[in-house]
This record gives structure tokens, sequence and C-alpha cells, in this order.
């Protein structure tokens, strides 16, 4: 990560709600360091500092700095400790030794093999019990228990095990010597001595450690003086990587930590966003949407609705999301993946119709994201210089399976409080009449009624009843199952509610002194907003309008009769289905 130069994308000051969420997820993800530790290295009240950087390959990755020095940093959500850190407390975090030449093999770029695991008794299934994958770990050479490389695991202790020790163990992230290491103090390794080593076996391993070969400089960097006055030597090494040492692009975005001065904020104008592969723009911006725009209250939605108000909106100004070339596709697929990984819960509520029911903002991965700025959003809500843009809600009415329909619907694989479409509902009920044989065998148009049927379609006054015509038959069975609708607006939010939707109604009342007003009502029920409506008709019509609470909710109140014009309103402009609106004429 840290081998080649990064660049400095913003530094702030932590303020000292950031510092607590920070210990206590680095505190989750890393148990060994104990909140004492933590609070030394975070401390509430001193000088601590987060610096957003980009990586030599576009992505981004965070430092934490205490008196400027590097004591952690993030990439993908995990915490590592620096060097530094793993110095002072080699207790935080577990270790993996490994031989000299090794090391010289890290510091060419490569990462730990498991065969390179140095383990003081033979491996068992207990060795590495305590190992999990996706873990920050130390890599240490044998003798001298000072981290040497900092990394991520590749795989748990039991796995690592069934391998026969075979495979890429450790993911190298940071090691003593590269850029990150230049941006502290530049110390020398120090001497930690195991439980069973000498002293004397000890400066030997350091003196060792400290003449180690690190990757040549190449021609376009400048050779940093912090890596003579350490005892470094700066030769060819093992691997074809380039340089180790701090080139003029990371020096000159080191100044800038010195540079604080009133502001606390240096921001890049150059997006870093647009450099990532589009599976990692979905991810960011998914993660983004459950930490900072998902809110439970206006759940459940429509998956669509879901992704274009809230997924895409997080996107950096001038950056955009394109699902075709992404893994996955389609939006399906993509919440499948994010619901197998407990991000949230997608059902369908509809046949073909998906919404997110719940979010999951707890998630481990979710509360570690750090969101990048965007602009501050403008409150949407109109005014005088902003033209009011209404689109109506998508009103879908369902049938509901209930205790009468059940014993017929029970036997075509549903259960009770499924919701079935009117084309749905016949055919099923087609299929189950082909299967068990009961269309007439003369008469096609006629159904022969099993008692399952008789039961839910045929009253008692009626009698023995033999067969239905078949549009006969589907009149009943919608009207014995219970109704339901599902609205979605247009800010994605949804609902299912029992019954027929309610229509705008609209009343024409005499006041005292025989003075006519119009009512209307339930418009809130559609997502208008009733103030807008109100100014609109007392611009239009030169009325006196207000807004007050009705016998079904707020409704809105105009001086006159202005039946005429509301139903012309609603149909035209708000584009309200004339079947939902009930105005007489």
């Amino acid at each position: 990560m840290f081998n080649k130069p990064f660049h400095i994308k913003s530094q702030t000051v932590l303020k000292g709600s950031d510092r607590k969420r920070i210990r206590a997820e680095i505190s989750a993800q890393s148990p060994l360091f104990t909140p004492d530790i933590l609070t030394t290295l975070i401390p509430q009240k001193s000088d601590v500092q987060q610096v957003r950087v980009s990586l030599h390959n576009g992505e981004p990755a965070f430092i934490i700095l205490t008196a400027k020095q590097p004591v952690f940093f993030e990439f993908a959500q995990i915490y590592y400790p620096s060097v530094y850190t793993a110095w002072n407390h080699p207790e935080g975090l577990y270790s993996f030794a490994t031989w000299l030449p090794v090391i010289n093999k890290i510091y060419g770029g490569a990462d730990l093999m498991l065969p390179g695991v140095v383990s003081k008794s033979e491996v068992t299934p207990d060795t590495f019990s305590h190992i999990r994958s996706a873990m920050a770990v130390a890599v240490n050479a044998v003798g001298n228990r000072a981290a040497l490389a900092i990394g991520e695991t590749c795989m748990d202790g039991q796995s690592m095990y069934s391998s026969g020790m075979r495979g890429k163990g450790v993911a190298i992230r940071h090691y003593y010597g590269d850029h990150l290491w230049m941006l502290g103090s530049k110390v020398s390794v120090p001497n930690i001595p195991e439980i069973e080593s000498s002293v004397h076996e000890i400066e030997d391993m350091t003196n060792t450690i400290q003449s180690l070969e690190l990757p040549a400089q190449t021609a376009d960097e400048t050779e940093h003086p912090a890596s003579q006055s350490q005892g470094i030597t700066l030769c060819a090494g093992d691997a074809d990587v380039d340089s180790v040492t701090t080139g003029e692009s990371a020096l000159n975005d080191a100044a800038v930590f010195d540079n604080l001065g009133a502001s606390n904020v240096i921001e890049d104008e150059e997006s870093e966003f647009s450099k990532l592969t589009e599976d990692t723009k979905l991810l960011q911006c998914f993660l983004y949407a459950l930490k900072k725009k998902v809110k439970q209250s206006s759940l459940p939605m429509l998956t669509s609705a879901f992704f274009r108000d809230f997924i895409q909106v997080c996107c950096p100004p001038g950056e955009t999301l394109d699902l075709k070339k992404t893994k996955w596709k389609k939006l399906r697929p993509f919440l499948t993946e994010m619901q197998s990984e407990g991000f949230l819960d997608v059902k369908e509520t509809a046949k073909g119709v998906h919404s997110v029911m719940s979010t999951n903002p707890t998630h481990d991965r979710v509360l570690g994201f750090r969101p990048w700025p965007l602009p501050v959003e403008v409150d949407s809500a109109p005014d005088d210089t902003q033209e009011y843009v209404y689109e109506p809600p998508q009103i879908v009415e369902l049938l509901s399976i209930n205790a009468q329909t059940l014993p017929l619907f029970c036997k075509l694989g549903l259960s009770k409080g499924d919701t079935l479409s009117l084309t749905e509902m016949r055919s099923l009920v087609t299929e189950y009449v082909k299967k068990n044989n009961l269309q007439h065998t003369e008469n096609k148009q006629l159904v022969v009624l099993d008692g399952v049927l008789t039961d839910m379609v045929v009253k008692k006054k009626e009698g023995y009843v033999e067969y239905l015509k078949w549009n006969i038959l589907f009149e009943r069975l919608s009207h014995a199952l219970g109704a339901v609708y599902m609205i979605t607006y247009s800010n994605g939010a949804n609902s299912v509610k029992k019954g027929t939707p309610p229509p705008i109604s609209v009343q024409v009342v005499t006041r005292s002194g025989n003075k006519k007003v119009t009512l209307i009502n339930n418009l809130d029920k559609f997502g208008i907003d009733l103030k807008i409506m109100a100014k609109e008709m007392r611009s239009t019509k030169a009325c006196s309008t207000s807004v007050q609470d009705g016998k079904t909710g707020p409704q809105v109140l105009a001086q006159g009769n202005h039946t005429a014009f509301v139903y012309k309103l609603l149909k035209e402009k708000y584009r309200i289905p004339v079947k939902y609106l009930d105005i007489p004429t």
C-alpha cells in the first residue's frame, strides 16, 4: 500500500465524538487493544488528526495522527496500527514470526506466505485458533517481537491448518521503511525480546534487521536523508518493485502536516472516486447510503427507488454509477448479495415487485465506513423562487389471502396474508381447476364447483349450486379475498394497507350567511402538499384558503364553489387517475 508515494487529499482535526467512535471501532476489530491503550494512542484532548490520502492505485485510505505521529491507518473498513504503535504496544495485536530472508522479500513487495511462518512447536488445529480472517496482525523476525510489517490475514486459523500451511497467509499493508513510516519520527527498530531469547541474541538480530536490503530507488525519486541516518542500505532487492524511499511528491504532501493554519480541511479538487472500479464505486455508495442517507421511517421502499434516491445520490459531484459495468450487471443480484451479508432485508411484496424492508446501520462495515464530503443539500421544500414539481404515487391494488380463501390457496403453495394481483389470482384458480379436472366437459365456459370452491363462492341462501361461469367465479373469489393496496410515493417510501385507496373527495358545504366553501380531503394520502395546493387556489381563483383538520385528516378549505377547477387541476396537473377522484360535477 505505502510502498509508493501517496497523495494527501484532506486533513481534519478529529472531534471528540469521532475519536470515541474510532476507538470503539478499533476495539471491536482488535480486542487486544484495551480501552486504556486506545485512550493513550487517541487521546480525548490532545492534537489528533485524520488525513485522507489517495494511494498510488487511486484507492482511498485514512491515517490517524497523534502529535504528528501515525498511530493507525484505515483501509477498506479495517483499522491497522502503524509499526510505531506496534512497537510501543506489541501486546495489542497477534504476530507471525518469520525468517530474515522472508522479511527481505516483504520489503520487495511480497506478501507473507504460510510456508514462511515460523512456529515454536508443531502446528496443530489450536496453534492459530485465535486468528480470524481479515484480521490486522503484525509480522516480526525470529528473535525480536518488534513488528517489521503490518497486514491482514487472508484466512482464519482453522483454514491455515487445513491447508497444510500452504498459500498466502498475510496480505502486507505497511512495513518498516515505507512511506507511512517516513511520515513519522523515523526511529529504528527497537529491541523487544521474546520470552525465551537472550539479550545478545536480540542485539545481533536488531543489527541484522537494520542492515536489511530495501528495494532500490527509482530515478525520479529523491533520496530521503533519514535513510542514511537510520543505517538502512538502499540497494536492489529480490523483486522488481518501485522504491520505498520518499519522493518529492510524498515530501510535498507531508509538508501539509506542518501547515494547518486556521483551516482544518484541505481539499483536493481532483476526484479519486473516478479511479475506482465500478464494483468498488457501487459498494462505496451503498455503504454511504446506509450510514448517512437511509432512515428506517422511509422503509419499506421499492428497490428501484432505493437505488435512485439513496445510492445514486451518494456519488461525488460529477460522478455516476453504471450497474451494467459491475459484476452484478443488475440491481437485484447486488441487493441479494448485500442481503446475504446482513446489510439489509429485501422481500417480494408482489409478483416481480421487490422492496427494501429494513437496513442494518450497525453492521461492522457500515460503522467503519468513512464517507466523503458531499455538497450541502438544499431544502427540498418549495418556495417562491422554486417551482413545485409533483409526481403522483404509484398505486397497486392487490388481493390478500384471508381465512376464508386459505383452504384453496394453501393447496397452491401460498399462506395467509400473501398478496396477489387480479391476474395472478385468475392464473392460480385456472391452474387449480385444470389440475382437478373441474372444467365442464361439454361447456368449457362453466366450472364445476368442488367442496373447496363451494365454501368460498356460494352463499347459504343460494342452496345447491353445481357450477358457475368463469367470470362469475373470478368475481366472487375477488370479493371473498381481502382487498389491500400498495402505494409508492415519489421519494421511494411505500406502504401496504388494507381496503381500497381512499379517493380525494371534494365537498361543497354551506356555512352561516349562505356562504359556500369547498372542502378537499385526502390530499395527503396522495403525497400532495396541502399548503401548495391552498396557495395555488388562492392565487388562481382569488379566494381565501386555509389548511385545517377535518374528520379524515388535514383538508384544504377554499371560499366559494371550485369543484370544476379542483377536478381539472387534480386530473391534468397532478395527474391523479379519475377513479381516485370523488368530485361532484
